[in-house]
């Protein structure tokens, strides 16, 4: 399998909020989320100053993300960093 790693963008929106959804689900979290809330969470991560958001993407569909935000003044900023990942299975994101 190969990808690319992408700043995300609206375009992926959708496929973002769907690997969002999938990784709240999945054991650790065990949480059940909509892809109207995935996609208010993340496009609040895309519309906050001092934060980017990095996708992982083949043929067109979003395979996992990452997003890092600052937060505070120097020298006391603080970081948030998150990772999510879809399963894959013989290649392609389920």
């Amino acid at each position: 399998m190969s990808f690319q790693i992408k700043r995300l963008r609206r375009e992926h929106l959708e496929g973002a909020a769907s690997v969002l959804v999938s990784a709240y689900g999945r054991p650790l979290w065990n949480e059940s989320w909509s892809l109207e809330a995935a996609t208010e969470n993340i496009t609040y991560v895309l519309e906050t100053p001092k934060s980017i958001a990095i996708s992982a993407v083949d043929d067109g569909k979003v395979l996992g993300l990452r997003w890092v935000s600052a937060s505070g003044a120097m020298p006391a900023r603080s970081f948030t960093s998150m990772s999510f990942g879809a399963a894959v299975s013989a290649g392609r994101g389920e």
